[in-house]
């Protein structure tokens, strides 16, 4: 543990340092409620503007997990470096052929949010003594019912969609901002 301007970093599973850890679920909140503006702002016109940033969302992705793979400690480095691999693959395509992928991309962020919904609800029911748990609870039943919302609505309605989806992204980011900060909060409780 190293103490600099009132920061505490502590090492936290996968040898990624906290102060690293919370800024990036930090990062991704504010990302996705930029991304939640010009949704709801610019509608159905910012669908290319949507594939980008989500593009750029995977790609930074794939970068923490190929960082968190580099680690010697880490018991999973060739799932992460896959996973790394994939993300960033995807991220490419994405930014790349933005118009083909759009309906993907309804599919991709409906069944992403189910399975983070499933998993952090279950982090929030099964969390251990020292962490908030209703933080998970109440961001993984959002995921949960975001994510039903949107694999349910791909094909139809796509423009509806998209304001949903500006909507669901601005409430997402701002509780992935909160997020990051309960993480640090609770990184510095247990340190």
């Amino acid at each position: 543990m190293s103490q600099s301007n009132d920061a505490v970093v502590v090492e936290v599973e996968g040898g990624i340092p906290s102060a690293i850890s919370w800024q990036l679920q930090l990062l991704t909140g504010v990302i996705t409620l930029v991304l939640g503006i010009i949704l709801v702002v610019n509608g159905s016109a910012a669908l290319s503007v949507v594939c980008v940033i989500l593009g750029l969302l995977l790609i930074i992705s794939g970068i923490f997990h190929f960082i968190r793979a580099l680690d010697r400690g880490e018991a999973h480095r060739v799932w992460l470096a896959l996973v790394a691999v994939f993300e960033v693959v995807l991220g490419v395509v994405f930014i790349r052929h933005f118009h083909f992928t759009e309906l993907i991309i309804a599919l991709w962020i409906g069944i992403t949010w189910i399975i983070q919904g499933l998993l952090v609800l279950m982090v929030g029911i099964l969390g251990s003594k020292g962490r908030s748990r209703v933080w998970p609870i109440i961001f993984g039943l959002l995921s949960l019912a975001a994510g039903i919302v949107v694999v349910s609505l791909p094909h139809s309605a796509l423009s509806t969609l998209v304001y949903l989806l500006g909507i669901i992204f601005l409430v997402m980011g701002a509780l992935e901002i909160i997020g990051g900060f309960f993480l640090r909060h609770d990184l510095k409780q247990s340190a």
